[in-house]
Parts: C-alpha cells; sequence; structure tokens
C-alpha cells in the first residue's frame, strides 16, 4: 500500500478524516480544523523517535541514566508537545488579524483539489501521478 495511503488510512480510523469513493472522491477532514490538533495528527502517523529517543542517540538514556543532554533535550521535547496540542490545523492557514482564524475558516473549500485530484487529476489540476506529458 503506498505510503500517502497508509497515513490517510490512519487518520480516517482515528476520526480525524473520512474518505469519499468514485470519481470524484477523496478525503476531507472529519471535523472543523479548528479543532484538530497537530498533536492528534502526529499521534497516528508513524513514530519518527524523536519524541523518545535520545538526542544523542545514546541507547541507554532515560532519567536513571542520562546523556549529557538529557535533562535539556527532555525540556526541549516539552515544549514541542505543548505546542502541537496547542496548535489546530486552523492556526496552520490565512489568519486574520492577531492570529484569529478568518470568519469562514470552517466552511468547506473547493478551490483546492481533493487528494485523489492532486494524485490523478486529468482536468486543471494536473495529477502528480499522471502519466500523461
Amino acid at each position: 500500500m503506498p505510503f500517502l495511503w497508509k497515513i490517510l488510512r490512519h487518520l480516517s480510523q482515528e476520526k480525524l478524516v473520512r474518505s469519499f469513493k468514485g470519481v470524484r472522491g477523496g478525503y476531507e477532514l472529519a471535523r472543523p480544523a479548528e479543532r484538530i490538533t497537530l498533536g492528534q495528527v502526529l499521534a497516528v502517523t508513524p513514530d519518527s523517535g524523536l519524541a523518545t529517543s535520545c538526542v544523542l542517540g545514546l541507547s541507554q538514556c532515560d532519567d536513571k541514566n542520562p546523556c549529557p543532554l538529557h535533562d535539556r533535550w527532555k525540556k526541549v521535547r516539552g515544549a514541542i508537545d505543548e505546542m502541537m496540542q496547542g496548535t489546530t490545523l486552523a492556526g496552520l492557514g490565512p489568519h486574520g488579524p492577531k492570529g484569529q482564524p478568518k470568519a469562514n475558516a470552517g466552511a468547506p473549500r473547493r478551490d483546492y483539489p481533493s487528494v485523489n485530484e492532486a494524485l490523478f487529476a486529468p482536468s486543471r489540476h494536473k495529477g502528480l501521478c499522471d502519466p500523461r506529458p
């Protein structure tokens, strides 16, 4: 199964996206972007090890046997986790004054292609996987 579809399947199982079958099918967010945090998305994607591994790559690094950077790295990881839990998908898009989402931020948009259209579209959105020149 292609890499992107594996990720989308995990996101779908966790009710972060929903899929639609058929010619006009694709994926969309299962709830408003204001209610999905980056932490929720990262929790269902394959772990890079950043959240749990030693910054120096040591296999024996924990609170009992810390590496020289363990305590500082633990604080950095905590700050990253806090930022991911406090940042919504809406917070990544275009903003109004003082970081507030636009009034219509939760409304469905169709001025961009769906995942399937972006990959395979024969129309105005040149598909990334389209074998035609």
